[in-house]
């Protein structure tokens, strides 16, 4: 999906915005989509070495914290599986799953290579209802 259309349903999705192009609720300050774009996560979770079940847990958490610290973008590195037994990505799927299940996790998309590419995954966290 193009990620440009994304973030334009992401920023749709975030009502309020004002003259100046950016969005506000309940005076918190939302990044219109061209800003989420040019963003790089706000913080990272990085998976490798764990276990499905371990990281069951973390995204969950991290989801969780990140919402409750009004985080806009962050991303989850979960690697592309090479070292997995019968070399099948375990913690890909593990995650998309979580991110299915969170209430917390909105749009998401493959970073650049330079971010890890396919081995990884943004997310926009969502915000409160108002």
């Amino acid at each position: 999906m193009d990620f440009g259309k994304i973030l334009e349903e992401w920023d749709s999705e975030h009502q309020g915005a004002t003259d100046t192009g950016r969005s506000f609720s309940d005076d918190q300050y939302i990044p219109t989509a061209t800003e989420l774009k040019r963003m790089n996560p706000q913080r990272t979770l990085d998976l490798h070495g764990y276990t499905a079940e371990e990281a069951k847990t973390f995204v969950f958490d991290f989801l969780k914290s990140s919402y409750r610290s009004g985080l806009f973008k962050v991303m989850i590195i979960h690697g592309k599986g090479y070292h997995s037994k019968g070399g099948r990505p375990v913690l890909q799927k593990v995650v998309y799953e979580c991110l299915d299940a969170s209430p917390y996790a909105g749009k998401r998309g493959t970073p650049p290579r330079e971010l890890g590419g396919s081995g990884a995954v943004w997310i926009a966290i969502k915000k409160p209802a108002k």
